[in-house]
């Protein structure tokens, strides 16, 4: 408190001193301007006519008082040595001029200004403390958030893990009477746009408490001692406005493990054992929770996710069909939909999808029907709105002829036909040849046909034999391969590296384990591990050339309606794949 004091008043007198300061130059820059410059000779002129009454001699200045009271001001020369005899012959008095301003000017306001520089760059340097304090308060949404349980949907297991938190903030006596105490810190885990922030927010508005949003790069600083300091000054807000919630966002960008050889960023680690402490020091009946949300669960450092600091831990999945069916109820409820609208299909067609991207999904037909000026939502509008997020808008302007639109529909004849033709592929929705996205000039949409959880080998591979379809097929047909296929090879690689480097599903029978973050083998295992991949690769090319080849009849089929009618979905492609025999 002393300290505080004593910076806070030395605010005041330095701003005192910088306002005087500008005054009296204020001042002086005014007196200068009402005083009348005039020439050495007519203020020789003036004292032979006797209207000089006073004069101050300065160093470069000669300041007259005239009988009328007025100021003169003259540049003083150098070489005039009569001037004292003049003076005296006229009876005039005269004195030395101040030399105060030089002082000033020189001494005193360069210290002020160098003094203020100084103690801005300190209070920069820590941390500002009083100003990250009115950052805190003006995070607080309102009184407390008013999002509830019930408007969250597709993520059961997690509301439910939370709902006892809202029975402590609310109720805790009954908690502490038999000695329970809440978790101190609960972190939200899962992938991006599952609903994690909302999660928080939804908690603390059940509860009726305060709510302080952050993220973790917040505390994140190049000045050292900063990120600790806005820890500090952010768990003294929380316990001032107890009871309440902390979410720190991101959490991974502030808790990123620490570099076991201690040549980690000095500032991140200052940061991160200034939360541990904090986490570590709440009283029992503290009534603060802190939610930590991340989708890398895997580099959070393991102290802070230890017992008595994030000590719960809540995981929050991608959504099944049921739940997607629910978030999508939750976002068309003031929503006209059109009587034969079926949410259900739709909510088993967007399989893996989260509950961002369906509330983008929803966001999009309801634009498109605005823009039809339809009444209602119709399930066209949905279909639409999903090739747009998952392919992009069409390119009405990119228009595809001769030669490059008929490579583009075998290419994705190709990849429909094994598609189809594979027992384990996942079903072909719709295949065409209309440009959409950034560089999309034609694809193929592939949605499960229902949930999945794991995948087997036969299914991997299945997968990267539709991938490598695209190009077999402009191999087989034109005698070479096009720079399309591009895409298409990056997914494939990135797969087979992971059967062979993560899932140890390898020809040779590699069981060994490259993680993201464990990547400790030599580099000849490494070459190893890599020769094995684009083998798998080679041998999977193979494998997809010789089906079409055994079916390039169905291939020539699906490629000649693709340019008759540029789009088919997924009944017209089962139509004429077993309508044809090879």
């Amino acid at each position: 408190m002393f300290e505080r004091t004593k910076g806070k008043s030395l605010d005041i007198a330095l701003s005192g001193l910088l306002i005087l300061a500008g005054l009296f130059i204020f001042a002086d820059l005014f007196a200068r301007s009402s005083q009348r410059h005039i020439a050495y000779s007519d203020l020789k002129a003036q004292l032979r006519q006797g209207s000089l009454v006073e004069v101050a001699l300065g160093s470069d200045l000669i300041t007259g008082t005239l009988e009328s009271g007025a100021t003169v001001v003259a540049q003083r020369p150098g070489s005039d040595d009569t001037l004292f005899q003049h003076l005296d012959k006229a009876g005039v008095t005269y004195r030395a001029a101040s030399d105060w301003r030089s002082v000033f000017y020189g001494y005193v306001a360069p210290a002020l200004l160098l003094g203020s520089c100084l103690l801005l760059y300190h209070r920069r340097r820590s941390g500002s403390l009083k100003a990250f304090g009115k950052r805190g308060k003006s995070i607080l949404l309102s009184d407390n958030p008013d999002v509830s349980f019930e408007e969250v949907a597709g993520c059961d297991e997690a509301k439910h893990d939370l709902a006892e938190m809202v029975d402590f903030l609310q109720t805790p006596e009954k908690y502490l009477e038999l000695g329970a105490h809440p978790p101190n810190g609960v972190l939200l885990s899962g992938p991006p746009g599952t609903g994690k922030t909302l999660l928080a927010r939804a908690l603390a508005g059940e509860a009726g408490v305060p709510f302080y949003s952050l993220s973790g790069s917040d505390f994140v600083e190049m000045y050292v001692g900063v990120g600790a300091a806005r820890i500090r000054d952010l768990f003294r807000i929380a316990r001032q406005n107890a009871p309440c919630i902390v979410f720190i966002d991101e959490l991974d960008a502030l808790g990123k493990k620490r570099d076991e050889r201690g040549q980690g960023n000095e500032e991140r680690e200052n940061t991160l054992n200034q939360l541990l402490v904090e986490l570590d020091g709440f009283d029992k009946d503290n009534k603060v929770i802190v939610i930590g949300a991340t989708n890398r669960p895997d580099i959070i450092d393991s102290a802070l996710v230890r017992p008595g600091r994030f000590d719960r831990q809540i995981t929050v999945d991608a959504p099944d069909w049921q739940g997607r069916l629910a978030i999508l109820k939750v976002h068309c409820k003031n929503r006209k939909l059109c009587p034969a609208t079926s949410l259900e299909s739709l909510a088993k067609a967007t399989s893996g999808m989260s509950g961002a991207e369906l509330a983008n999904i929803v966001n999009e037909a309801t634009i498109l029907a605005t823009r039809e000026r339809a009444e209602c939502i119709a399930e066209s509008h949905f279909d639409e709105a999903m090739e747009r997020v998952l392919a992009g808008p069409v390119r009405t302007t990119r228009i595809l002829t001769g030669e490059l639109r008929r490579r583009i529909a075998y290419h994705e004849a190709g990849h429909a036909v094994v598609a189809t033709l594979c027992e384990h592929a996942d079903p072909v929705q719709k295949v065409s040849i209309v440009p959409r996205g950034k560089a999309a000039l034609g694809y193929t949409l592939q949605l499960p046909a229902a949930d999945t959880y794991l995948m087997t080998e036969r299914e991997l591979y299945d997968r990267i034999r539709v991938l490598l379809a695209g190009r077999a097929a402009e191999k087989l047909v034109f005698g070479d391969f096009s720079t399309g296929a591009e895409n298409d090879l990056i997914r494939a690689s990135q797969m087979a590296k992971r059967i062979v480097g993560h899932f140890g599903m390898s020809g040779e029978g590699s069981l060994l384990h490259m993680g993201h973050e464990f990547r400790e083998v030599s580099l000849a295992t490494q070459n190893r591990l890599d020769a094995e991949a684009d083998k798998l690769l080679m041998k999977l090319q193979v494998e997809a050339l010789k089906m079409l080849e055994c079916h390039c009849k169905r291939l020539d089929l699906v490629a000649e309606k693709l340019l008759e009618k540029e789009t088919l979905d997924s009944e017209e492609l089962l139509e004429i794949v077993s309508s044809q025999s090879d």
